[in-house]
C-alpha cells in the first residue's frame, strides 16, 4: 500500500546522518531571556538547550553592565544557566553578555541576540488577604492585604476567577 502511515507527515522531512549537517538545519542558539534570581545569582535563558560541558566555572563567558561581574556558572542540561555575581543593586538596570562561546549540544555557540536586559534583585512583599468584604457597595468587594514581610509589590495581581482585576505598580511596603 502506498497510504501514510497514521500521524506521519505528507511532505518529505529534512533528515542528517552527521552532526555538521544537522547543525545547518538547526539556527544558533540565542538568548532568550534573564532574570535575577536573588542579590547574587542570574539565571540566563537559551533558545535551546545549552551543553553543561561548555560553560567555564568561573563565569568568565558572561559579562554585565553597571559594575556586575559574574563570579561563577553552571548550566543544568537544558535551557538555563545560572551566573552567579557580585551583589546586584536592587531595582538597577543591568545587561548580561555571553561571550559566543557557549554551545548547544551540536556545537553551536550562541549567535545573535547574546545578550538580555534584566533588573537587579528586589525582595518581594509576603502579603496574606486579612480581610474580605464580598460585595459590599454597587458590585465592590473590599479586599483588606496584610504585610507579613516588607518588600516590593511590583507585579503582584489581585485576581477573581482567574481574571486579573488590578497589577500593583513597582513601590515598596513595610512589614505590617
Amino acid at each position: 500500500s502506498t497510504a501514510p502511515l497514521p500521524g506521519a507527515p505528507s511532505e518529505a522531512q529534512p533528515s542528517a546522518f552527521e552532526a555538521s549537517a544537522l547543525i545547518a538545519l538547526c539556527p544558533d542558539p540565542v538568548v532568550t531571556g534573564a532574570l535575577s534570581a536573588s542579590p547574587t545569582e542570574v539565571v540566563v535563558s537559551f533558545s535551546r538547550p545549552i551543553d553543561p560541558a561548555s560553560i567555564v566555572a568561573d563565569g568568565s563567558q558572561f559579562t554585565f553592565t553597571n559594575g556586575l561581574s559574574a563570579t561563577a556558572a553552571a548550566g543544568n542540561g537544558a535551557n538555563t544557566v545560572t551566573i552567579t555575581t557580585s551583589t546586584q543593586t536592587g531595582g538597577a538596570p543591568y545587561t548580561v553578555t555571553d561571550d559566543g562561546t557557549v554551545e548547544d549540544y551540536l556545537g553551536a555557540t550562541v549567535g545573535t541576540p547574546n545578550n538580555f536586559d534584566f533588573t537587579g534583585f528586589v525582595t518581594p512583599a509576603v502579603v496574606h488577604v486579612n480581610e474580605l468584604n464580598a460585595a459590599i457597595a454597587q458590585g465592590c468587594d473590599r479586599v483588606e492585604l496584610r504585610v507579613v514581610s516588607g518588600g516590593s509589590m511590583a507585579g503582584f495581581e489581585l485576581t477573581e476567577r482567574g481574571t486579573a482585576v488590578l497589577t500593583f505598580p513597582d513601590f515598596m511596603v513595610a512589614t505590617n
